[in-house]
């Protein structure tokens, strides 16, 4: 299967749509009653996720069908002067499973849920103003 062909801003686009609703998702399930530490930690990692996977479309490769965010930061490359900037989102890929199945590991808490909305906003600003710098329409 072929990746969509490099600079397709309208797949870019898509990704990034997706990986702010999820970012969006997780500042709301922090704020609500009963704060849901697990779900905004696995939504924080999801935007993250969609954010990288919207660069390596860019790029013009086929993005791995995985969760890590080690390796779709390999894929994009570890010489990539901005990529080496959000190397800390690698802790994100924690919450994939143990935010969704019980039992799977320690639970996010509140902190947790809070640091992973920093680093995930960190991701998504990293990769939209690299995008930018590429000349790629958001808009």
């Amino acid at each position: 299967m072929s990746g969509p062909r490099r600079g397709d801003p309208m797949v870019v686009r898509e990704w990034l749509l997706y990986a702010r609703a999820d970012l969006d998702a997780a500042r709301v399930l922090l704020t609500i009653g009963a704060p849901q530490a697990d779900a905004t930690a696995y939504h924080c990692q999801q935007s993250a996720e969609k954010a990288l996977k919207a660069w390596i479309i860019h790029t013009g490769k086929q993005h791995p069908l995985t969760h890590s965010i080690r390796q779709l930061l390999d894929v994009i490359g570890r010489n990539i002067e901005w990529a080496k900037e959000i190397t800390d989102s690698e802790v994100l890929s924690s919450f994939v499973i143990s935010a969704r199945y019980p039992g799977s590991g320690d639970p996010a808490t509140v902190e947790d849920a809070a640091d992973a909305i920093e680093i995930a906003a960190k991701v998504l600003s990293t990769v939209e103003t690299a995008l930018k710098n590429e000349r790629v329409d958001l808009t």
